[in-house]
């Protein structure tokens, strides 16, 4: 008597099943991972922008105090606009940046904007101001506050 040598197709079936189920199981921490990273970046970039803007606030930078005006609008991804001036609406807009696909705002809240203005005698916010950050792709949040002594911090849940 012969012996064949082989798999027969239920093992083949079975290793198929099993590097499916693993395929799955490591793609998806695999993406949420990657959406996770890029909330954190956009939350790491706007805080970056917000030091800046207060830097060139304090250096009277254009003869002018500097803000940032955050934006969230009902009909699309929010953003947020670095500006010079006396007001957003009579200053110069020198800068926008949309926020990454899978990050939204939850304060400003839905159809409604947010400025943090920064002094130009003291290069000091105006007040304290938060904004409330969450991530569409891993449902993780984060809080960026900037306190009235200028100190710009970030927290991610």
């Amino acid at each position: 008597m012969k012996r064949k040598s082989g798999f027969t197709l239920i093992e083949f079936l079975v290793v198929i099943v099993i590097t499916s189920v693993l395929v799955t199981v490591s793609g998806s921490s695999y993406f949420g991972l990657r959406s996770r990273v890029a909330f954190e970046n956009q939350i790491s970039e706007i805080a970056a922008d917000l030091k800046w803007t207060m830097s060139r606030s304090l250096a009277q930078e254009s003869n002018d105090q500097w803000g940032v005006r955050f934006s969230n609008p009902s009909g699309g991804a929010g953003y947020y606009e670095i500006w010079h001036g006396t007001s957003y609406a009579s200053g110069t807009v020198v800068g926008r940046t949309d926020l990454h696909g899978s990050v939204a705002f939850s304060d400003p809240v839905t159809g409604a904007t947010k400025d943090i203005v920064f002094l130009k005698s003291t290069g000091l916010p105006m007040s304290s101001a938060s904004l409330v950050l969450y991530s569409t792709g891993s449902g993780a949040t984060g809080v960026i506050d900037v306190n009235s002594q200028g100190r710009v911090d970030y927290t991610f849940d």
